[in-house]
């Protein structure tokens, strides 16, 4: 029999409902703001540029915080006369007036310009079809199309609660037992590009929203959060690399390990072996203790035990062994007290040669010398 200490968590219906709402808001606002425009805009490259004549410019807001152009030409189509009323393809009202202002003072009243006419519906035109800084402003979109992949990604690293006593774990498994990942290369890549997409779409939405009125003092404080999200995108570029690594499989086969006997420590790694120069494998006990400081909550960590189970550059040892470790009777079993914890884990690193390392963490129950045998 095997068991696994993680378990993916089953969905329920309100949670799905709840984020597939978040799914939906993503979706209207990234398609609204920025795909249908930047459709639009292809669509308009093949329309007809006619001469026009300027009959209104201003700018508008209807709050004094927000402004939109309103420039408007006359233009004749195939012997018909037309009034275009839209500018460009952007959508609703924004902050920043100077921009805005410099378009509607380039095209006053009564002066010539050029308007592009769709042919199949002679009354659509627009006077600009390029493409504009205001399709990033779908961006902010963007972190409601990821809240539905929350479930999907804490499914995989939630661990399934263990029966206890006392913060003491009960029903010690004596058969194999695998030993599952605290976080796979793919939940740390999808992790970290979730919040590099996040931080970005919100960040490119403060620099759209003051582009045209950016000052250096403005663009200093800016320039900051822009170079932190270029730092979390390479990141999650590096973590991307990470997941074609070779990948290391652990598993107990004697059963969870129990203070003061020997257990066995299984490895399999799975793809391309022959990349690792060095594989170790670490065990590891570790305190962990949280108490309030004033209005934060502070959690302390304490090493207690390191055993180092392997170290070694053998090819053959690399790509699979087995090594048995005695755990000391005195040491801690595996507690979960809530302000208090003994964790206990097999750190794994793998050295590649010019590409990102192999690091995987895989926690495990010790029990006490009572658990049942």
């Amino acid at each position: 029999m095997s068991r696994s200490l993680l378990a993916p968590k089953p969905s329920s219906g309100c949670a799905v409902l709840f984020f597939g709402v978040f799914g939906v808001v993503g979706f209207l606002v990234v398609g609204g703001l920025t795909l249908r425009p930047a459709w639009q805009i292809l669509r308009a490259q093949t329309w007809e540029a006619v001469p026009c004549e300027v009959v209104h410019s201003e700018v508008t807001s209807s709050d004094g915080e927000t402004y939109a152009i309103d420039v408007r030409c006359a233009y004749r189509y195939a012997g018909q006369s037309y009034v275009s009323e839209d500018y460009d393809f952007r959508v609703g009202s924004s902050s920043g007036r100077r921009g805005k202002q410099q378009i509607a003072n380039a095209h006053p009243v009564g002066s010539a310009a050029t308007v592009f006419v769709n042919p199949s519906n002679p009354s659509q035109a627009v006077m600009n079809r390029d493409a504009g800084m205001y399709l990033l402003w779908g961006l902010i979109g963007v972190p409601f199309l990821l809240v539905p992949l929350v479930p999907w990604l804490t499914s995989r690293q939630r661990s399934s609660p263990l029966a206890s006593r006392g913060g003491l774990p009960l029903y010690r498994d004596p058969s194999l037992v695998q030993l599952n990942p605290k976080i796979t290369p793919r939940a740390r890549f999808v992790g970290i590009a979730m919040l590099a997409v996040i931080w970005n779409a919100i960040t490119w939405a403060a620099v759209l929203a003051f582009w045209s009125d950016m000052d250096a003092c403005l663009f200093s404080f800016l320039g900051v959060f822009v170079i932190s999200g270029i730092s979390l995108l390479v990141g999650s570029g590096y973590e991307l690399l990470r997941m074609f690594n070779p990948h290391p499989v652990l598993s107990l086969p004697d059963g969870d390990p129990v203070l003061g006997r020997n257990t066995t420590v299984s490895w399999v790694m799975q793809g391309n072996a022959a990349r690792l120069r060095r594989l170790t494998l670490t065990l590891v006990g570790e305190e962990r203790a949280t108490y309030q400081r004033g209005t934060d909550s502070v959690t302390e960590t304490h090493v207690f035990f390191t055993q180092e189970l392997l170290n070694t550059t053998d090819g053959m040892q690399i790509a699979r062994g087995s090594t048995t470790v005695a755990l000391p009777a005195d040491a801690a079993p595996t507690f979960d007290g809530g302000h208090n914890a003994i964790v206990w884990r097999i750190e794994v690193a793998g050295v590649l040669l010019n590409w990102p390392d192999v690091e995987s963490h895989f926690p495990l129950t010790v029990f006490p010398e009572s658990a049942n045998a």
